[in-house]
């Protein structure tokens, strides 16, 4: 599958799922976007990582995320209260997605172009440090521009 440019600030939970958008190509000038899910609970759910199972497409990112939420309303196999994520980022394009169980912080981290998780496996003492930790990270592989 090629690389998406995901567009992370625009993702939405809706039905146990974290739908995000992404622009898939142009028609007669105009963008067309489609929409990949994440399993927002311990990646259990049938639908973790499936690219735009309706195979429908839409001219903006409100209409495919529209799109999205009718076909998880009807076909969502989690119970919309679960939900695992607890705060979701994003920092220079990355997710960045921030969970605690039984008083311990992880994260799971996806790139601007890959729905891949980068997570090292790590515990943290709290949400902070966790988010310090994985901004430290992308700030060695992307370092601030200098303003020369």
């Amino acid at each position: 599958m090629a690389a998406h440019q995901y567009l992370y600030e625009k993702l939405a939970l809706h039905c146990g799922y974290l739908v995000i958008p992404f622009k898939c190509g142009m028609i007669s000038g105009s963008d067309l976007y489609s929409y990949q899910l994440l399993c927002a609970f311990e990646r259990q759910g049938r639908f973790h990582k499936a690219v735009n199972p309706t195979e429908d497409y839409g001219g903006s990112v409100e209409r495919i995320m529209a799109i999205a939420q009718t076909f998880l309303e009807h076909h969502s196999d989690l119970p919309s209260a679960i939900t695992y994520v607890q705060q979701r980022y994003v920092y220079k394009g990355n997710l960045i997605l921030i969970s605690q169980i039984a008083g311990k912080y992880f994260y799971d981290h996806y790139s601007p172009s890959s729905l891949t998780n980068l997570a090292a496996p790590r515990l943290f003492e709290d949400e902070a440090g966790c988010i310090a930790w994985v901004k430290q990270g992308i700030d060695r592989i992307h370092p601030p521009v200098s303003q020369e």
